[in-house]
């Protein structure tokens, strides 16, 4: 293999690892906010829990209100119901108190109904934090991993960077003591087109097919240089 095909293709491996751990660190900040998204989730959840256990818990209360109500109108009736002479008197008040007391009793089965709801929405309470303690575990060790994920390819982008460079800088050196072999060159147009660096790309496909011009592929790769950047597309090469 000619030399500074060897350097081409380095130059090659180090712009495909350059762009593969730019495209992951960009990825890491939406992962990070995936994994947040989940807990947050799950505390929404346990939020839910404790709000409807409070809601049952605050029913409960309106009731045991309503019946110690009654319960004190009842005394006040019985009171009454025996200070009266009156016999029809005697008897409405005793109606009275016998409504009240069916009250006390339906109030008396909605608040054992009310705290049967309210065991069962404890233990969903207690199920929602458990499931939320291990997601905080679960997204707390993702976070920590992404962090050490990140900081270790900032670290590897740095070193490859300084890699491609070298690479570059040996292709450029290479180029220039076989500056007639036109596959050299093309590759290296190639290489500048993958980074986006058009004009370098289009310089190096002119030289190649400047050097051979029955180069296809060159003169293809020209074309559509061309039409991206809305020049004219160069159908000879003037010496």
């Amino acid at each position: 293999m000619l030399p500074e095909i060897e350097r081409l293709l380095i130059l090659q491996l180090r712009d495909q690892e350059l762009a593969d751990l730019e495209s992951d660190l960009k990825r890491i900040p939406a992962e990070k906010e995936l994994a947040k998204a989940r807990l947050a989730n799950t505390q929404k959840a346990v939020e839910e829990a404790k709000a409807t256990q409070q809601e049952n818990e605050m029913a409960v209360k309106n009731v045991e209100l309503d019946i110690e109500t009654r319960k004190t109108t009842i005394g006040r009736l019985k009171t009454q119901q025996f200070e009266t002479r009156k016999n029809e008197e005697f008897a409405t008040i005793g109606e009275e108190i016998e409504r009240y007391q069916s009250e006390i009793d339906d109030l008396e089965t909605t608040e054992l109904e009310l705290m049967e709801v309210g065991d069962a929405l404890q233990q969903k309470r207690q199920e929602a934090q458990e499931k939320l303690k291990k997601a905080q575990e679960s997204v707390d060790e993702e976070l920590a991993a992404y962090e050490r994920r990140e900081e270790e390819e900032k670290a590897r982008l740095a070193e490859v960077q300084e890699q491609r460079e070298a690479a570059q800088a040996a292709v450029d050196t290479l180029l220039e003591q076989y500056p007639t072999h036109a596959p050299s060159h093309f590759l290296a147009g190639e290489l500048a087109d993958s980074v986006g660096d058009l004009a370098t790309a289009k310089k190096r496909y002119l030289q190649t097919v400047a050097l051979n011009e029955n180069l296809g592929e060159a003169w293809l790769q020209l074309g559509l240089l061309g039409i991206a950047s809305g020049d004219d597309v160069p159908t000879t090469v003037e010496y």
